[in-house]
């Protein structure tokens, strides 16, 4: 009998792991328009911020929930979870914002649900693929004013450093081909989208406080990955 047991569980470890499907991507994160609001004793002023172009780097599991077999589409229901990576710096010289920098590390973890339509093409499947999900973001991130900028000795070198936890929505979709039945390659687009604002206060030369609330960063991403499974 506890051989039975055991043979029953392994067999559903092993299928659960078989099940599991890690994969890796990385690629660029272009970064939306946003805007700093300065909250000072007399009123409120937004200001635009321009960001650009960073990296992405991400990775996680695939966990096949259904599939519908047609007669030469196969429908599949997945499940994906998908931590990424993305650093950001950026100084503004002119404009609005001249002689302010920011600069910040997000960190966000993803469960999205995804339909893939499996197409066999030779000895190969195309995927086209969509999907939505959700999940947290973690976003260290500082404000300060550029050393030796024109006016900073005038004014003073204001900074802050907060550490933002906000909710993130997704809604990735691209194409997958397997190369083996045990590989695939795959492009992914999409948002992924911290939802709220950083709150930053720092103190000026008058020894009063002020507070500067800039938008939370939202990508769209343009990556490359590779996939254990097919």
């Amino acid at each position: 009998m506890k051989i039975v047991v055991f043979g029953l569980a392994f067999a559903l470890c092993a299928a659960s792991a078989a099940a599991l499907a890690p994969f890796v991507h990385g690629g660029l994160a272009d970064i939306a328009p946003g805007g700093w609001t300065f909250i000072k004793e007399t009123g409120e002023r937004l200001y635009p911020a321009s960001y650009g172009y960073t990296f992405y780097l991400g990775g996680g599991m695939t966990y096949d929930v259904a599939k519908f077999r047609q007669k030469r589409i196969i429908p599949t229901l997945s499940l994906d979870t998908d931590g990424g990576f993305t650093h950001f710096h950026r100084e503004w010289r002119t404009k609005d914002l001249e002689g302010w920098e920011q600069t910040f590390y997000q960190f966000t973890v993803v469960e999205a649900f995804i339909l893939r339509l499996k197409i066999p093409a030779g000895s190969r499947l195309i995927t086209p693929y969509v999907g939505i999900g959700g999940g947290v973001a973690i976003v260290p991130t500082s404000i300060d004013k550029i050393e030796g900028f024109p006016g900073s000795a005038k004014e003073g070198i204001f900074e802050d450093s907060v550490t933002a936890f906000k909710p993130v929505y997704a809604v990735p979709f691209g194409v997958e081909i397997t190369l083996t039945p045990s590989s695939t390659i795959f492009w992914r687009f999409g948002p992924v989208a911290p939802a709220g604002k950083a709150v930053y206060e720092y103190e000026n030369n008058l020894r009063q406080t002020k507070k500067v609330e800039a938008e939370l960063p939202n990508s769209f991403l343009v990556t490359f990955g590779y996939r254990w499974g097919s």
